[in-house]
């Protein structure tokens, strides 16, 4: 077995090096991986403050109008969520204060869960703004109409209605408990 030999230090001494000077305006001319860490982020940080002073726009008085009514200008590939309906799912019911959910579609599965000790059904339970808008999801009803009938119901307690109400809408579309269509024309 060849053992691996180390090697042979050099007999020179190493001279020192001095740091070149600082350039006032100049780049640095050394290449990256010869700057320390710290020159580094400095130059990278001087030249992100640089770019995103660069791209600061001024608006004149009279453009500005204009260009707020071109930013909210809808994208019609966009869909709206209160222009959508909610449908609710089939196969959900309602047992006091609980959703039931049924986990398996077939009685074959039904009948395996229970021959071996598992849930069938999933219980959910909703507080009063939530069987509010359970009762509100008719399938005719958009978003907003049903975020405008809890506003008159609850008033203030519901605010902020449509941040709370969308993610209590993704919360059900997550759980597969509702579909959100498009409004069908016509």
């Amino acid at each position: 077995m060849a053992a691996k030999m180390k090697r042979p230090l050099a007999s020179k001494p190493v001279p020192k090096v001095e740091p070149p000077e600082k350039k006032d305006d100049a780049e640095d001319e050394r290449p990256w991986w010869a700057r320390p860490d710290d020159e580094l982020v400095k130059d990278r940080a001087g030249r992100i403050k640089e770019w995103y002073g660069s791209t600061k726009v001024e608006v004149d008085e009279e453009d500005r109008d204009q260009l707020i009514e071109e930013a909210y200008r809808r994208d019609p590939r966009v869909q709206n969520l209160l222009d959508m309906v909610i449908e609710k799912e089939d196969g959900i019911s309602v047992r006091g204060e609980y959703l039931v959910i049924p986990l398996y579609s077939s009685k074959k599965g039904k009948n395996v869960a229970r021959v071996l000790g598992l849930k069938t059904v999933r219980r959910i339970r909703l507080d009063e703004y939530g069987w509010s808008v359970w009762k509100l999801m008719d399938g005719n009803r958009d978003v907003r109409t049903i975020g405008r009938l809890l506003s008159d119901r609850f008033g203030e307690e519901v605010e902020p209605l449509y941040p709370r109400l969308s993610k209590f809408l993704a919360y059900l579309q997550n759980l597969k408990l509702i579909r959100i269509t498009e409004r069908k024309k016509g």
